[in-house]
């Protein structure tokens, strides 16, 4: 499957995931720029690259996330510690 679109991915409205699709392009462009060009580009990445480790430094995370966290929480809180066998265990005699 290829990688969606940087259109796509912010049409999702997931913001984490649209600046890392916006990094990954400019990362690209970088590569096959035209030398006039690269410090502009560079300037883009260096400043989408701030904003990412903003978001990641602030603790927000993506809806998919928060709802996985929530679901291992859950699962976390339901187990229930097995009770101590007795000396011997559970022989059949």
């Amino acid at each position: 499957m290829a990688p969606k679109s940087v259109a796509e991915t912010a049409a999702g409205g997931d913001r984490r995931e649209t600046l890392l699709a916006v990094r990954d392009k400019l990362a690209n462009e970088l590569d096959h720029a035209e030398p006039a060009v690269v410090a502009q580009i560079a300037h883009r990445l260096a400043a989408i690259l701030v904003e990412i480790d903003s978001l990641f430094a602030a603790g927000k995370v993506s809806e998919l996330d928060d709802l996985d966290q929530k679901r291992k929480d859950r699962v976390a809180a339901a187990k229930v510690q097995r009770p101590a066998r007795a000396a011997g265990g559970n022989r059949r005699r």
